[in-house]
């Protein structure tokens, strides 16, 4: 189950804590470009710098994940270990 996990973070170049205080809301569609994930401090995880915000460009083999979540607010990842892309707030 922690696969998910890891395959994001090495199809992106997410850190492990950034990829497990993935919100919901911190997922962006822009149009044609695709999807993208809004790193930015929130109540799950902070960050090392102010300079670390930004913009990630997701792979198009995450978009079979993305599919998976439920819409609304809250965590992509079930635990604070990642575990899954289940939700639970």
């Amino acid at each position: 189950m922690i696969h998910d996990l890891l395959k994001v973070c090495l199809l992106t170049g997410m850190r492990s804590g950034e990829a497990v205080g993935l919100l919901r809301e911190d997922l962006i569609r822009k149009g044609n470009l695709g999807w993208f994930v809004w790193v930015r401090p929130n109540a799950l995880r902070e960050l090392k710098t102010d300079a670390a915000e930004r913009l990630v460009p997701l792979h198009p083999v995450l978009e079979d994940l993305l599919g998976q979540l439920p819409s609304g607010r809250g965590r992509c990842f079930r635990t604070r270990t990642g575990i899954g892309w289940r939700t639970s707030t």
